[in-house]
């Protein structure tokens, strides 16, 4: 009986290891894909669209970290994504703009 009582604790055991699986690396945060679901319905996908008040992001020239504190906190209109993206998403957006740039504001 105790060796039967040893024989399942060590399987439940083995199966509680076995179904925690590895853990993942964490996937690369895309800018692009952000931008796309968060900002295009104001910004447009050029940076130009301009709605409900949203700044040209062609022409802008604010640093990276004046775009991580917008893309933050927010600004007029623009809603405060500290609370639905994280850090590193934000990091991402905020550098994904500066693709969005026209060669004569670069």
């Amino acid at each position: 009986m105790n060796k039967t009582l040893i024989l399942l604790i060590f399987l439940a055991l083995l199966y509680a290891f076995a179904s925690c699986g590895t853990p993942h690396a964490p996937e690369k945060v895309s800018g692009a894909d952000l931008f796309k679901k968060h900002c295009v319905l104001c910004h447009g996908a050029t940076g130009t669209l301009g709605l409900n008040g949203a700044r040209d992001l062609s022409k802008s020239k604010l640093s990276r970290e004046q775009r991580i504190e917008i893309v933050s906190n927010g600004k007029a209109a623009m809603p405060v994504f500290r609370q639905i993206l994280s850090q590193d998403e934000i990091e991402a957006v905020a550098e994904y703009t500066f693709t969005l740039l026209t060669a004569s504001n670069e």
